[in-house]
């Protein structure tokens, strides 16, 4: 059993044309072989017949739990069929069912239902015992014994989940008859496979997170993407390049992929796509196979899906990969549902360029949806912007956060939605009070119109369109846009509502079987049935007091079970002497008392039986009806469940920004960012008032293209950084945002490099990460990015990361001309403000008091030289030896380090130039002393001023001349001799 990494179609059907020429082919024989009057021959392919079994089961069907009987004179088998499934043998026909089932299952776990319990047998019996913790028994005894394990069928849904997210999956075998009619064995039908990406069931997912499964169809430099959830129904394809296939993928966060077989196939090692997929995902990657893949394939499967003749409406005129991988996950969604209704009626092309692109490395710097630490949502952006209150707002609002937009017109769209419910807190209050009572409409949808909705999803869709119309009623009276527009949009269907309150129950039962779903008066016939049922309990007693009149027998009672049904009992010591009526027949014999029955009371019984199950069939039916007639409205609950999904974002970033007083902010398709008071949303929402220390930022393409940011750690440069990348984003998603005013023109890409992480599992170092996601950065971003860099260069040797750091300025402000905030503690970037026009130096302020250092978290002009370092390691609690030692060594090193610039002959990375030079980009000591030299007039140097610049250029280049380290001349601390010892000490200096 495998966990469905690289597997393939747990079960694969003809592709469509091969399909209908099995169906002619079947068709053309039939009608032969009625014209001579013979049966036909089963074409290739058609499923088998059952085979008559040698030694038929005494057991069949029996209650799970009981023994079962052997088998008459059945060989013994093998150890080897006892381990693994085998078709056909001396098996009875109820496990040859479950072989053939299990055939069709593949590698999926098959639960096959007996009775009242769903049981899995051999392999499939012992992954389920490990993974969910229940008994592992076996079916017969001996060699032949088979390992089998049990779940309770009314809660399967709760093993099932445990399954599948343990990485595996699960095949549905279900009774397709009832055993009280059936004639012989149960049929039994593989009715459904359930795998992570095909899920429906609301305990099996999640509440505010979509359940994507998507495919991925390689195309040379390109890739088609597909993805769709089941549980809405929302299908959507695209194309890519192939390197950026492992973002798109990352901000889907699928639950199981689509792969061509031929990708996973391979014996030898894994290719580069596939290998980049296993690194940002855990989801399973399935292997499916080629033809469904086939652009021709795929283009008549989508067409027959969605009931047209060509793709050309849905954007899609050619038969591309994303053709291909739209079929490749529609063949798998069909395959996997065996035949039911599949809830997709739509499929939209997106545009990936009609977005901000966030990549997978800036997504989890800042922490968009989760923390970068340990994954959890909370303390990311998504648990402080997200005021939603329906599941549907909720997945809409997380599907913005990573897809900002770029056009500026659909931008100021939102806000002005944003804007008019934040001003009017009557308005927002009217939308959210019924919104907080809404379902998760659109799931309930798709489960309608796929026919899976229960009566707790009608009586859920019920409460839904009691409350449209009076959020229509507001809407209608806003003036934005978005919200006029969901207003026309809401159609509350009153006479659905009309229908599901007068035909179903208050307060359904959840399943069809356990009656109690329809309403009192909607049917003449149930409420005959349910008054004969519940005057049963007068109608015994009745007949108990008739009896004991008759018989003269006090004590005489009438009981139930339900083995027997009804009975009159009578103790044996009430009988002595009594003549009981000719009547009475005897039932059964106790040890204290004697049970009979009467032809009236098997007539009451009768009676009172069949009329709780025929009300609750006919309850079934009823029911059926109306979950019928409510999916012939789906596609428009679903519409009307995606414009309150609207609504609720917009509402919710509404009432943030009257509580939190955040700002509209100005958005335009300028080069200028400017941010007063700038507030980290995350940060204010977690710190105590006045804690947060507010920041500007500022800048423009002209006057501050590069701002380089140095100051001591601690001090907050890293939440600066993100917080002016989350500004943007949250002022392109439509928000308001945390700041006194903001001016953000349009950013096409925001790229972050923060922090230093490590992939151990593909041998990559730390550095090499951060290497690996500056190239993306410099290969990926243009003229409109925002890009945000700290301490880039630190991972490596001074000398290295300085250089590295210095070209990586020089080249994103010259060649690439985005905007970029670059943080670092090479102090010596900050020179680039006197060589470049728009480079700006900011500093993090702080306060010395002695010994101590305040960190004042404000960003103020100007560079600094200090990192203080040390400082925090003391507070870290390093040792106080260390401290000091280390005080000693930079003192020593600030003395030795010469002032370190590029050579001026050289050409900025990025900008044209002559040929870079042989020399050094940073000039060793010795450099720095042959310019020195170069630039003396020896004619005007004197004797002794020589000697004291030869001692200082022999100290520079590291020589050891026993005497004093200080010249004296040069700064004047005393005069000198001619053997350069310290007349003023009068001593030689170590």
């Amino acid at each position: 059993m495998t966990t469905g990494e690289g597997t393939p179609f747990l079960f694969q059907p003809d592709p469509p044309r091969r399909r209908r020429e099995r169906k002619a082919a079947e068709a053309a024989a039939a009608a032969a072989a009625a014209e001579a009057g013979v049966a036909p021959v089963k074409a290739p392919g058609a499923a088998p017949v059952d085979a008559p079994a040698t030694a038929p089961d005494a057991t069949v069907d029996a209650a799970p739990g009981t023994a079962p009987a052997k088998p008459a004179k059945a060989a013994k088998p093998s150890k080897a069929s006892a381990s693994k499934p085998a078709e056909g043998g001396t098996h009875s026909p109820m496990m040859q069912q479950f072989y053939k089932a299990k055939k069709e299952a593949g590698d999926a776990l098959l639960m096959f239902r007996m009775g009242d319990f769903y049981e899995l047998f051999h392999e499939d019996a012992k992954i389920a015992s490990r993974v969910l913790g229940i008994a592992l028994t076996s079916r017969s005894k001996g060699e032949g014994a088979i390992p089998m394990a049990g779940v309770p069928a009314k809660a399967y849904e709760n093993y099932v989940q445990q399954l599948i997210r343990a990485g595996l999956r699960v095949a549905i075998c279900d009774q397709v008859e009832d055993p009280k009619t059936a004639k012989g064995i149960v049929d039994r039908q593989l009715t459904r496979i359930v795998t992570a990406g095909t899920v429906f069931e609301d305990d099996l997912l999640q509440r505010g997170t979509s359940n994507w499964l998507a495919a991925v169809a390689p195309v040379g430099e390109r890739c088609g993407l597909a993805w769709v959830d089941v549980s809405t129904g929302d299908f959507r394809v695209t194309d890519v390049a192939t390197a950026r296939i492992a973002d798109e993928i990352s901000r889907l966060d699928p639950a199981e992929i689509l792969l061509p077989e031929s990708l996973l196939d391979r014996t030898e090692a894994e290719g580069e796509l596939v290998q980049a997929l296993r690194r940002v995902t855990p989801a399973p990657l399935v292997a499916g196979p080629e033809w469904t893949f086939d652009g021709g394939n795929a283009h008549e499967l989508l067409c027959e899906q969605l009931g047209v003749r060509s793709l050309q409406g849905y954007g899609l005129e050619d038969r591309g990969a994303h053709v291909a991988a739209a079929g490749a996950v529609l063949a798998y969604v069909r395959t996997t549902q065996r035949g039911s209704a599949l809830p997709v009626s739509e499929l939209r092309r997106h545009d990936p360029e009609a977005r901000a692109q966030l990549d997978r490395a800036t997504r989890s710097c800042l922490e968009v949806l989760a923390t970068q630490r340990d994954g959890r949502r909370e303390g990311s952006l998504l648990s402080v912007v997200d005021a939603t209150l329906t599941a549907m707002g909720a997945r809409l609002l997380r599907e913005w956060l990573v897809q900002p937009l770029v056009d500026v017109d659909r931008i100021t769209a939102r806000q002005s939605a944003v804007a008019e419910l934040a001003g009017n807190a009557a308005a927002r209050a009217d939308l959210r009070a019924p919104l907080s009572d809404l379902p998760d409409l659109e799931r309930i949808a798709t489960r309608l119109l796929a026919g899976r909705a229960g009566p707790r999803d009608l009586a859920s869709l019920r409460t839904a369109l009691g409350a449209a119309p009076a959020i229509k009623a507001t809407l209608s009276a806003c003036d934005s846009v978005p919200l006029a527009a969901a207003g026309e949009y809401i159609q509350p269907l009153p006479e659905l509502h009309e229908l599901l309150q007068r035909g179903l129950a208050e307060r359904p039962a959840p399943t069809l079987g356990d009656g109690g779903l329809i309403a009192p008066g909607w049917n003449a016939e149930l409420d005959r049935l349910r008054t004969l049922k519940e005057d049963a309990t007068e109608a015994i007693a009745r007949f108990q007091r008739s009896e004991i009149e008759r018989t003269g027998i006090d004590g005489l009672k009438v009981g139930f079970n339900k083995v027997f049904g009804y009975f009159v009992e009578i103790s044996h010591a009430q009988a002595r002497g009594i003549e009981l009526p000719d009547d009475y027949m005897r039932k059964q014999t106790l040890t204290s008392a004697e049970r009979y029955i009467t032809a009236e009371l098997k007539e009451l019984e009768t009676s009172i039986l069949t009329a709780d199950e025929r009300g609750k069939a006919l309850e079934a039916e009823l029911f059926i009806e109306l979950r019928d007639r409510a999916a012939a409205d789906g596609e428009g609950l679903r519409g009307l469940a995606r414009a309150l999904a609207r609504v609720d974002v917009l509402a919710g970033f509404a009432e943030i920004a009257a509580s939190r007083d955040w700002v509209r902010p100005t958005v335009d398709d300028s080069d200028e960012l400017v941010l007063l008071d700038g507030r980290h949303p995350v940060l204010e929402a977690v710190l105590a008032p006045g804690e947060l220390v507010p920041n500007d930022a500022r800048l423009s393409a002209k006057e501050a293209r590069l701002v380089l940011i140095t100051g001591p750690n601690m001090a907050g440069k890293s939440t600066y950084l993100r917080q002016v990348a989350l500004l943007v984003l949250l002022a392109q998603v439509g928000s308001f945002v945390p700041a006194a005013s903001a001016h953000v023109g349009v950013v096409d890409r925001i790229f972050t490099r923060l922090g230093s992480t490590d992939d151990l599992a593909a041998g990559v170092s730390t550095f090499m990460v951060e290497m690996t996601e500056t190239a993306a950065i410099l290969n990926n971003a243009t003229d409109r990015s925002l890009v945000i860099l700290d301490e880039v260069g630190r991972g490596t040797s001074t000398w290295d990361g300085l250089s590295l750091a210095w070209a990586l300025c020089e080249y994103l402000y010259k060649k690439i001309a985005c905007r970029t905030l670059f943080a670092t503690h090479y102090h010596e970037l900050v020179d680039l403000a006197e060589e470049f026009e728009a480079v700006r130096n900011v500093n993090v302020a702080v306060k010395e008091w002695g010994d101590d250092v305040v960190f004042m978290h404000k960003i103020v002009p100007g560079g600094t030289d200090r990192s203080y370092g040390l400082h925090v390691a003391r507070l870290a609690g390093v040792p106080r030896e260390v401290i000091e030692r280390a005080q000693r060594i930079l003192s020593d090193l600030e003395q030795r380090s010469p002032d370190l610039k590029p050579g001026p002959q050289e050409a900025p990375a990025g900008a044209t130039g002559p040929e870079p030079t042989a020399s050094p980009l940073f000039p060793r000591p010795g450099a720095a002393v042959l310019d020195e030299i170069t630039a003396l007039d020896p004619d005007c140097v004197a004797p002794m001023e020589a000697l004291v610049l030869l001692r200082r250029f022999h100290r520079l280049l590291g020589g050891n001349t026993g005497q004093n380290e200080d010249d004296g001349v040069g700064d004047g601390d005393g005069e000198v001799d001619g053997a350069g010892n310290d007349a003023a000490e009068g001593t030689a200096a170590s």
